[in-house]
């Protein structure tokens, strides 16, 4: 029932991550403005708390999202670069390296 607001405000404490302590001293409290106010107080930090946290959730989203495009955008140009033989991987430039050392010391035919 909660009409009777002692109750209603200790179920919305019960709601809260606030301290034993904290909840305690609403349990105590007989007067129930008093009571009410406590636990609106806690609601207070409670909201202010989880907007903090929704605003450092989004700003890291937005951040992850950037590298990822990031990312994505620079394989993407890589990928591109390579079809055009304007760039080759790692691997690639290392054979061709290793290549034309072995060429510019004149191998016997067997090595090649």
């Amino acid at each position: 029932d909660f009409h009777n607001f002692s109750i209603l405000a200790d179920v919305a404490a019960a709601f809260t991550t606030s301290s034993g302590d904290q909840l305690q001293s609403v349990l105590e409290e007989r007067n129930v403005g008093e009571r009410l106010a406590k636990v609106l107080s806690m609601l207070k930090v409670e909201l202010d708390q989880s907007l903090m946290q929704n605003r450092i959730e989004q700003q890291l989203q937005e951040k992850i999202s950037k590298n990822q495009r990031k990312y994505f955008l620079t394989e993407q140009l890589k990928a591109i670069k390579k079809e055009l033989g304007l760039e080759t991987d790692e691997k690639e430039a290392l054979l061709t390296r290793y290549r034309e050392r072995l060429q510019s010391i004149h191998p016997h035919e067997a090595a090649m």
